[in-house]
């Protein structure tokens, strides 16, 4: 009887969907993407893709010179599944973000990077090479820094706001949260969310709006969760990771849910019982497969049973240290 091949992460995250109009060749392998969303993301693909180049007809297009699952990784960062980068990548993933002209996938890759803290004299060396202000930072004076963005720094800098949402030749629609306008890109919100989706697409009075408010958000955080699917992605605070996990689950947003998920798991800066809370309140179950992964000695229950226990665990562990976080 023949073994059925299951299909690598990279070759479901990059299968041919509704959603995909195009095709990209690494290393003899295929990678279905959506031109609109790379386009949004590349001055490269934009280029590739609608300028008067032979690509631009093509099928299929053979990027050369790529490594297939580095390059895969790049894209997916982009993309609705991503593929998060790892110690071991990183800076191949940085070096191909400059290649094919992609920031907002760099930013996200340093914000993984200034999340391991235990690997400072490698940050600084990246830091050094792509002249990146927070990595050199993080290595000069990484005290200070971590005091800063994990307990004095509780909301995004306005003005990081303001750059991320301002009108562009890439905006083509306006939310307004809070008295405050928020310039979007109608594609990008509805490939990455069907709430936006139908908001945008379907028959309701919104879809003709100039502007468009949002009630019941708080502006930063609101502005904060959006920017992770944007070109310029705001770098996520300790204090408000609760709040994009609730507004991925209340927009239908599941990239930035994973996006978070794979924060908390590479990141050092929460501590163990409160990623480990997160996970069991918000049903983030790679990030609960990670925690259960470290499991303890006397776990040899069923994975169910050994949950339970750790909860019971944390909770005492909690009342009895008087932790500091109020989760």
């Amino acid at each position: 009887m023949s073994e059925t091949t299951v299909p690598s992460v990279y070759e479901t995250t990059f299968s041919k969907t509704y959603k995909t109009d195009a095709i990209l060749v690494v290393d003899g392998k295929k990678l279905h993407v959506n031109k609109a969303i790379l386009s949004y993301h590349s001055d490269y693909f934009n280029t590739l893709f609608n300028s008067n180049f032979m690509e631009k007809s093509m099928t299929k297009i053979e990027i050369k010179d790529a490594e297939f699952k580095d390059f895969a990784t790049l894209l997916s960062l982009v993309h609705e599944k991503p593929i998060m980068a790892t110690l071991r990548n990183g800076e191949r993933i940085l070096e191909l973000s400059d290649r094919f002209l992609m920031p907002s996938v760099r930013n996200v890759v340093e914000f993984f990077l200034i999340s391991t803290s235990n690997k400072c004299g490698g940050d600084h060396r990246i830091g050094r090479e792509y002249r990146r202000k927070r990595l050199m930072r993080k290595h000069e004076n990484y005290n200070n820094y971590v005091f800063n963005m994990l307990f004095k720094k509780d909301k995004p800098d306005s003005n990081d706001i303001e750059a991320t949402f301002a009108k562009t030749d890439k905006t083509d629609a306006i939310l307004v949260v809070e008295g405050k306008k928020l310039h979007v890109n109608k594609t990008i919100l509805s490939y990455h969310s069907d709430y936006f989706n139908t908001l945008f697409n379907s028959d309701f009075k919104e879809k003709s709006m100039s502007e468009i408010e949002i009630k019941d958000v708080n502006y930063a955080d609101f502005a904060a969760f959006l920017s992770l699917i944007t070109d310029k992605p705001i770098e996520p605070l300790h204090k408000n990771f609760k709040n994009i996990l609730d507004l991925s689950d209340r927009f239908l947003m599941p990239t930035v849910k994973f996006t978070i998920e794979n924060y908390l798991a590479s990141s050092d800066e929460m501590g163990y019982p409160e990623t480990f809370k997160i996970a069991d309140e918000y049903y983030v179950e790679n990030l609960m497969d990670h925690h259960m992964s470290y499991a303890r000695p006397d776990e040899t229950g069923t994975r169910e049973e050994n949950i339970d226990a750790r909860r019971r665990f944390h909770e005492q562990w909690v009342e009895v240290l008087n932790y500091e976080y109020n989760f």
